[in-house]
């Protein structure tokens, strides 16, 4: 990506609110050595073109993962990661690993739910420590997290709380390399030794690491800005307020819309919350126009086990913080993610 291209995404995402944006035009075209790159601020395009099949997923961190690899930086469980995780794959191989979990999912579901007690026993026991939305929302992630990943691939439950601690995000408009270095170390010290041979073990082991990577951000975000905002219910809250603040796509043959022409080979970044002129037109009441969890082949694979954890969080709020938190958490947007500060 180039630097004009990066410091748009930075401006118009960097200062977002909790359920839009403020861009001047709906969408804005940079050209570099011949490579397009569009910004799309509009979310009715973005419907438009998350549900074509003019476009694809595209794995803009590759390039950069192995500049990593060629200068000696171990990176091997995270080059695998990118390679066969769903978020860049297509066709029968995306079908396969979608499906697959979907079913883990659908039992994480289950399990989770039994967890409910525990987690609850946990934070009244430090919620004194816990001052406000944003330290109560990384606390119930964490465990959650942690009980999830346990499951899927049987490492000790004290090395999954400490990864969950050392994680950090690496989602942006462009490749990240310190963050990146720190999420590769992270995957050696946690599943180079763990890596199993079988196809069940290593599709757990890659739902396992897609929690670490792209689970925990999301979800912090939504629980702590349903409570930021008021909401009353937080399932709802995250339909309102989209944790992800837009993905990327590769346009494979030209598409029209809506006045718009978009080329093979043109890499495309996607609001997922809708601009300002979008928003006041719309009821506050109607979801429908959502796209949170995206749409198309690619949608969130991960939207049940999140309205559960989020389900689970409000009540853990609820029995313990009733009057609120002491000190407030403020919105510090962190690349694609919606991200908070105290």
């Amino acid at each position: 990506m180039t630097l004009e291209a990066a410091k748009q995404l930075d401006s118009v995402f960097g200062s977002r609110e909790l359920e839009s944006i403020n861009a001047e035009l709906p969408l804005r075209l940079i050209v570099k050595n011949g490579q397009r790159y569009v910004l799309v601020f509009n979310r009715s395009l973005t419907k438009s073109i998350l549900l074509s099949k003019c476009f694809s997923a595209f794995d803009y961190y590759k390039p950069g993962t192995e500049k990593l690899r060629n200068s000696g930086i171990p990176c091997e469980e995270l080059s695998k990661f990118w390679e066969h995780t769903p978020l860049f794959l297509e066709g029968l191989e995306h079908k396969k690993t979608k499906l697959y979990f979907h079913k883990r999912l659908e039992a994480l579901n289950v399990f989770l739910l039994d967890k409910q007690s525990t987690v609850d026993r946990f934070i009244a026991k430090r919620k004194r420590m816990l001052r406000t939305p944003l330290d109560f929302s990384r606390a119930v992630t964490r465990i959650l997290f942690a009980f999830l990943i346990v499951e899927l691939t049987g490492i000790g439950h004290r090395k999954i709380l400490r990864a969950l601690d050392m994680r950090c995000n690496v989602f942006f408009g462009y490749f990240h390399a310190p963050r990146h270095k720190s999420i590769a170390a992270l995957f050696e010290w946690l599943f180079h030794e763990n890596s199993g041979n079988d196809e069940s073990c290593s599709q757990d082991r890659l739902l396992a690491q897609s929690f670490l990577v792209m689970g925990a951000d999301p979800i912090m975000a939504s629980i702590c800005g349903a409570i930021v905002s008021g909401s009353k219910s937080f399932s709802e809250s995250v339909y309102r307020i989209p944790p992800v603040s837009f993905v990327t796509r590769i346009c494979t043959s030209h598409f029209s819309c809506d006045g718009w022409d978009f080329y093979k080979g043109d890499l495309v970044n996607l609001s997922l919350l809708p601009n300002w002129d979008e928003l006041i037109n719309e009821d506050d009441k109607n979801l429908s126009n959502s796209i949170s969890f995206a749409l198309g082949t690619h949608k969130c694979i991960g939207e049940n086990i999140s309205l559960t954890i989020l389900n689970m969080a409000q009540i853990i709020f609820e029995n313990n913080y009733p009057e609120g938190f002491p000190e407030e958490s403020r919105i510090s947007p962190d690349g694609t993610f919606l991200a908070f500060g105290n």
